[in-house]
């Protein structure tokens, strides 16, 4: 999986923060909430800390609106506020799926899921493009996600270059996505044959 050791840190120092800023106890509270949802955005993660970073920062805002409609001190505030707000209105169209595989010894490790970091992005961008609408996308973590969070988006993509072994956990909720309507997509890296085996 294709990692990168800056974003990997600063990653790490947002999901330690996360939670001051989530509650509005940051220095510039407003401020920090619009850059989370512009790294929420580019780099698809819907948990930070295995908390939906969205549902918590729009529920903290809306509480603390007031009775004018105004966030925070000043229209500054309230502008800030309104722009991450606005990011729920994009209907996500893809969800990237971020596995676990059992090993040898029925231990989950992590899968190899993301050897083409931008597949969905650009994905999404040219559907987007083409339909001309907003479309959003996500990389959703199947050991924490539940199904309704799997229901976020019509499509769940799968890639990878190494066979495919869940546990039951994991099947049943890619089982109940798809008795839900949705549907799952398969991509397998270098046309991996262990991979395609793997997915029947």
């Amino acid at each position: 999986n294709v990692t990168n050791d800056a974003i990997d840190r600063g990653l790490e120092y947002l999901t330690r923060e996360f939670l001051n800023v989530s509650t509005l106890r940051a220095q510039h509270p407003f401020y920090t909430l619009y850059g989370i949802e512009r790294i929420g955005v580019a780099s698809g993660l819907k948990y930070l800390n295995a908390q939906d970073w969205f549902a918590i920062g729009a529920d903290s805002l809306v509480r603390s609106q007031q009775q004018s409609g105004q966030f925070g001190s000043d229209m500054v505030d309230t502008s800030f506020a309104l722009l991450f707000l606005s990011r729920g209105r994009e209907p996500v169209a893809m969800n990237k799926i971020k596995y676990d595989v059992l090993d040898k010894d029925d231990m989950p490790v992590e899968g190899v899921w993301n050897q083409r970091p931008r597949d969905v992005a650009n994905a999404v961008h040219f559907a987007g493009r083409l339909s001309e609408k907003w479309l959003n996308w996500q990389i959703i973590d199947l050991s924490v996600a539940a199904t309704r969070d799997l229901l976020d988006a019509p499509i769940a993509y799968i890639s990878g270059s190494k066979p495919l072994v869940f546990n039951e956990e994991s099947k049943e909720k890619l089982r109940e996505y798809v008795n839900r309507g949705g549907m799952l997509i398969f991509n397998a890296d270098c046309t991996n044959r262990e991979f395609t085996r793997s997915v029947y």
